[in-house]
């Protein structure tokens, strides 16, 4: 690229050239500097150069230029390029030196642009004036428009020299105009497409845009539409208001919202909301207005519809609020004929109410606004031969807008024009009419009128209905309190006899003396009901007679104990056993008692007849069925105690014989213990002699064992039954004397570490079960505290429970004796010994009975083990001797006897 010489200088207010390369001052047109001042192009007068330039040396003018982002190429007045700077580089890819004094024609610029740039030299030539092209040329950078200025460049006299070709990459804003034109043209396709009629127009009025939604509206084509005032839609009485709106100026960025009519294609006037919106410059001066009418027809309509609705449901209200505020029929007619007729303006407004069974029509109710009829109040009309009435019958509304003809007796009731709607009681029974005249005639009957009758005919029938309705609950209210109060008292009855019977029942049960029952039963009725005498007998079946045991009375001679031969008085006493009451007058005077009504009722139960209750009243008196259930309930009561208490008498005799034999058992058996505890110690000492005398004799000798075996075994067997006769006696006599003392007297009290007492206990219990194959285990926790009871006790119940599981438990399985702390408040005891083994299982219902005296468990000794059952009852009452307790538990093929120790006061 050619450097701008040094000699360049700029002078005064344009640049003055030095050397053949010479840069113009219009040059500064592309500078961006900030105090820049531009000439005008077109007026001829040399171009003025910047203040700022002045200050700026050679080297930096050259960078300014060199830099400028535009495209700069000096042309002489033949077309050879002179200058061109960096940018044209850039942009074509080319060396500047291969362009520097070639025509346009011989460069590798395209050619439409050199034709362009042509023909722009060629006019500023001939005008003397700068031109302006644009360019459509794909450059490297990426550009593809451009704008390019043609400007002269003149010499110190004025004149042109050569031309300046100065060209700026306009792609983005070319760009941006083609989005603004295609985003102006979807506006337009939106705007087209709306439902929505949009129109501009001016501050007079005068359209200059209008949609398609619009000319379909009107039937129009937009030319003819165009220019055209928007004045020329609405009616007469509307443009005015619309001229106002327009002269006021509507404020910038607000809107102006106006419904009136507009007529369509077919002339009919159509619901049109308008909002308009004012549209300013961008200097925000208003340039025109932009409306959008919706159609809102239909909305109007439907607005004018229910508000008429809304008027006529108002005044309805009003008259059905009368109907409802009574029920009283009477309230109902005078109220609806005086509303009904003020509302519609009527001359009169009757009711009339049909009666059936006399086919006969009665005026009910009327009202009257002037006295142009006469009144139907209580007038009858024949309900024979009536076309009104006929058409009434088959539920028909007659409406006249004249008199018509009728017979005499109703031609006051149905004169002038008349409006009769037919009342419908519960939908089916004709039960009236209402019926509405006007005075002046002819009067037509609008719609609306007629709908209002019939629904205030609806309305009255419903009322009608409900006045019935209502009468009937008042009726079935004073019916329903008269059960009420019936069914009260009832109940007041039935709860008095559930009371009386609970107080004689439970009075009658306290008991289990035969005496004190039938003296209570026969009290409590004579209280309760108010008899003469009440009494109670007993019947011997095995000798025939019954006896009076116990008999009540306040003014009758007393008759307790009599006795009476049952066949003698056939007629009361077979109903009697058959279980049958039954009451009776005396016909005769009795010199005690005089006459009196009797009711007799038996004492029975399940199994029989026991006795009979009497009661005794006066002649006048007759017994209720109450009375007399409450006889039969007392009865049955009575016979349920008098068994209980017989059955108590038996058991208690039964008690008492078994406590003696029981005693007597007891002290046969530790008679016979004393007796016999004697001759078996002697047996047992004589064996042992005889053991010792046979042995120093020789005959027990080894030799003599080996050749007789049966020697040993014979006194073996001695030896072993002795002991367990022994072992037998002193168990009886134990518990013998268990039973018989006291044991606060009997326990010596020690204390001791079951830690250290417990492995002592077990060491021969462990001997003798590795001898039978199994395993004894003993399991204590290390912190027991010390216990405080009889020692000797617990031995020997630790001791038969060791021996009881040592027998039991079968050949690999295990003991356990285990001893743990108990810190539960529910329980008194201190510690817990427990004694459990596997392979046994206990039945639960079996449990409980292993501790009574000579119990053995039937079936559970496979191995045939033998004993009295003396054991376990012996170690129940050595617990309860030292305050503890004691149950066994099993399940899952294991025992467990579980033995809760308290700790013991030692006595000082």
């Amino acid at each position: 690229m050619k450097l701008l010489p040094e000699s360049l200088a700029i002078k005064g207010f344009y640049i003055v050239r030095t050397c053949p390369l010479h840069l113009p001052a219009s040059i500064c047109w592309t500078l961006p500097a900030p105090h820049m001042s531009y000439s005008s192009a077109n007026d001829g007068s040399r171009p003025a150069a910047s203040s700022w330039a002045e200050t700026l040396d050679l080297s930096d003018f050259q960078a300014l230029v060199e830099n400028t982002p535009d495209l700069i190429v000096q042309l002489t007045l033949q077309g050879t390029i002179q200058y061109a700077n960096r940018r044209v580089e850039q942009e074509l890819g080319v060396s500047i030196t291969v362009l520097l004094g070639k025509p346009l024609n011989d460069t590798p610029l395209p050619a439409n642009v050199v034709s362009l740039w042509q023909t722009a030299t060629q006019q500023v030539v001939a005008t003397q004036q700068e031109q302006r092209v644009e360019l459509d040329w794909p450059t490297l950078s990426g550009a593809f428009f451009w704008d390019s200025r043609v400007v002269p460049e003149r010499d110190e006299k004025g004149q042109i020299c050569a031309v300046l070709l100065i060209s700026r990459d306009t792609t983005r804003l070319k760009l941006a105009e083609l989005a603004v034109r295609q985003e102006e043209a979807h506006y337009r396709a939106i705007i087209d497409d709306q439902i929505d009629l949009i129109c501009r127009f001016d501050s007079e009025g005068r359209l200059t845009f209008v949609n398609h939604a619009c000319c379909r509206f009107v039937g129009r084509d937009r030319t003819d539409l165009l220019h055209t005032s928007i004045l020329d839609w609405v009616a007469e009485d509307d443009r005015l208001n619309i001229l106002q709106r327009l002269q006021n100026q509507l404020p910038l960025l607000s809107y102006d919202i106006l419904e009136i009519q507009i007529p369509n294609q077919q002339g009919e006037g159509h619901w049109i909301q308008w909002t308009t919106k004012a549209i300013a410059n961008e200097h925000g001066v208003l340039v025109e207005y932009q409306s959008v009418g919706r159609d809102i027809h239909n909305r109007k309509r439907m607005e004018a519809a229910l508000h008429r609705q809304i008027e006529r449901e108002r005044t309805l209200n009003r008259v059905i609020q009368v109907i409802r505020q009574s029920l009283d029929l009477n309230t109902i007619f005078s109220a609806t004929t005086k509303e009904i007729a003020c509302l519609l303006q009527v001359d009169r407004a009757t009711i009339f109410q049909y009666l059936a069974d006399k086919e006969i029509w009665l005026g009910r109710a009327e009202y009257h606004q002037n006295n142009a009829f006469a009144s139907v109040l209580d007038v009858q009309i024949s309900g024979n031969n009536h076309s009104v009435i006929a058409t009434l019958k088959q539920d028909g509304v007659v409406c006249e807008t004249a008199p018509i003809p009728l017979p005499t007796d109703s031609s006051d009731a149905f004169s002038g024009a008349c409006l009769v709607v037919p009342l419908r009681v519960g939908g089916d029974d004709l039960w009236g009419c209402l019926c509405l005249n006007h005075a002046q005639t002819p009067h037509t009957w609008k719609d609306s009128e007629i709908e209002v009758v019939q629904i205030v005919a609806d309305q009255l029938a419903i009322a009608i209905q409900q006045s019935q309705l209502y009468a009937q609950v008042q009726y079935f209210n004073n019916r329903l309190e008269r059960q009420v109060r019936v069914r009260t008292v009832q109940l007041q009855l039935a709860n008095d006899f559930e009371a009386t019977l609970k107080r004689i029942t439970d009075r009658v049960r306290d008991s289990l003396d035969e005496n004190q029952i039938l003296q209570t039963a026969v009290k409590e009725l004579v209280e309760v009901m108010g008899v003469l005498c009440c009494n109670a007998a007993l019947f011997d079946l095995e000798k025939g007679i019954s006896i009076i045991r116990y008999e009540y009375t306040t003014h009758l001679t007393p008759s307790q104990g009599r006795a009476s031969r049952m066949a003698a008085f056939p007629e009361i006493y077979e109903p009697l056993m058959r279980g049958e009451y039954f009451q009776f007058c005396s016909m005769l005077e009795n010199p005690v008692r005089d006459r009196a009504a009797m009711l007799a009722c038996p004492i029975q139960d399940n199994q029989g007849v026991l006795g009979d209750l009497w009661l005794i009243s006066p002649s006048f008196h007759a017994f209720s069925d109450q009375d007399i259930r409450l006889v039969q309930q007392v009865a049955n009561q009575c016979a349920i105690a008098i068994r209980q208490a017989r059955l108590y008498q038996t058991a208690q005799s039964q008690v008492a014989e078994l406590e003696r034999l029981n005693s007597l058992k007891d002290d046969f058996l530790s008679t016979v213990s004393h007796e016999l505890r004697t001759p078996v110690a002697n047996i047992k000492m004589a064996a042992e002699m005889l053991e010792i005398v046979l042995d120093r004799s020789g005959i027990l000798s080894a030799n003599n064992r080996q050749q007789h075996p049966e020697i040993s075994r014979y006194f073996r067997v001695l030896r072993d039954e002795c002991r367990r006769e022994i072992t037998l006696i002193n168990d009886i006599l134990d518990l013998s004397r268990l039973d018989a003392s006291d044991s606060s007297h009997e326990l010596t009290l020690d204390t001791f570490q079951l830690q250290q007492w417990l492995p002592q206990l077990v060491t021969p219990y462990r001997e003798r079960a590795i001898r039978q194959q199994q395993q004894l285990e003993l399991d204590v926790e290390p912190d027991l505290p010390s216990l405080t009871t009889d020692f000797s006790h617990l031995d020997r119940i630790l001791s038969e429970l060791l021996n009881n599981a040592c027998k039991y438990t079968p050949q690999g399985a295990s003991i356990c004796l285990r001893a743990q702390r108990l810190a539960s408040e529910e329980s008194t005891a201190s510690c817990q010994i427990s004694v459990s083994n596997t392979g046994v299982e206990i039945n639960p219902l079996e449990c409980d009975r292993i501790f009574e005296k000579f119990y053995r468990i039937p079936q559970n000794d496979p191995w045939r083990h033998g004993g009295t059952g003396l054991g376990l009852a012996l170690v129940k009452k050595l617990v309860e001797q030292i305050q503890g307790t004691i149950h066994v538990q099993s399940k899952g093929n294991q025992t467990e006897f579980v033995l809760g120790l308290p700790n013991m006061v030692l006595e000082e």
